[in-house]
């Protein structure tokens, strides 16, 4: 069973993380094509950021996959260095390159970003213990509904 922990990093999940308007063409992955889940990473240098603006983002090379990010898809963050898995997310508008430019800078590059917002109203900090995936990227189903329990017990 997961440890849950009240997030005070992540807790204000409504707050718009860029304050731009989206950006004109931007559509959402359609309907039956968005993937179930994407795990984000973050490491303790970069998170607070994260919850500051509700922004995620993932390298270049991620772009082809955060585009399938749809309006069900669920969105996880864990943090490398700390092992704690926040969630859970939705994206709060489409996926977009360099929706802030520069964010998370000189820590890294990630401008495949997606503005967040917390799923169901609330965000929980877990230390999860057991079997379930920190891979960064694309979750199938059965992650996404294992991860999801994990934060809803």
């Amino acid at each position: 069973m997961a440890e849950h922990e009240y997030c005070d990093i992540c807790h204000q999940g409504t707050r718009p993380a860029a304050q731009q308007p989206m950006a004109t063409g931007a559509a959402w992955a359609p309907s039956g094509h968005a993937m179930p889940g994407y795990l984000f990473h973050c490491s303790s240098a970069t998170e607070q950021e994260c919850f500051h603006r509700m922004l995620f983002g993932a390298p270049q090379r991620e772009w082809g996959k955060i585009q399938l990010v749809g309006l069900d898809t669920l969105l996880f963050m864990f943090n490398v260095n700390t092992k704690t898995m926040h969630g859970v997310f939705r994206a709060a508008q489409p996926p977009a390159q360099n929706i802030v430019p520069g964010a998370w800078a000189p820590r890294g590059n990630f401008p495949s970003q997606v503005v967040v917002k917390a799923h169901e109203g609330f965000v929980r900090r877990i230390f999860p213990k057991g079997n379930f995936t920190t891979k960064c990227g694309p979750m199938s189903e059965a992650e996404v509904m294992q991860l999801k329990a994990m934060f809803m017990a």
